[in-house]
C-alpha cells in the first residue's frame, strides 16, 4: 500500500484571491483613470458643443500662452480680465494645453 504525504508548501496553500480592500483599492484606480479620461475628453469637446457666438473667436492654444495672453492676442484694444474670467469658466480654470481649441468672447461685433 502507498501512503500519500503531503509537503508543507501544499498543506499551507492558500486560496489565491483579491482581499476586499485590494478590490477596493482597485475600484478606486479605475474611476480616477476614468474620470481623468472623461475630464481629457470634454476639454477638447467643449469648445465643438459650446459652438461659435456672433462676437467670439476660436483660438488654437500654443506652448506658453496663457488666458490673459490670448485675451490681448484676439482684442489687444479691450481690457483682458472680463474676457479672462468668462474663458475661465469654459477652461474650469486649468492649464491650457496647446493644440486646445478655445472659443473667446470679444467685444467686436
Amino acid at each position: 500500500m502507498t501512503t500519500l504525504r503531503i509537503g508543507p508548501e501544499v498543506a499551507h496553500a492558500k486560496k489565491i484571491g483579491k482581499s476586499p480592500l485590494q478590490k477596493l483599492e482597485w475600484l478606486l484606480a479605475l474611476m480616477v483613470v476614468a474620470l481623468v479620461v472623461l475630464v481629457v475628453i470634454m476639454r477638447f469637446i467643449t469648445p465643438i458643443v459650446a459652438g461659435e457666438h456672433a462676437s467670439s473667436e476660436v483660438f488654437v492654444v500654443s506652448r506658453g500662452d496663457t488666458l490673459v495672453s490670448i485675451a490681448e492676442q484676439v482684442d489687444p484694444n479691450a481690457n483682458p480680465y472680463p474676457i479672462v474670467s468668462q474663458m475661465e469658466v469654459q477652461t474650469h480654470g486649468t492649464l491650457l494645453w496647446p493644440g486646445e481649441r478655445i472659443i473667446v468672447p470679444t467685444s467686436r461685433h
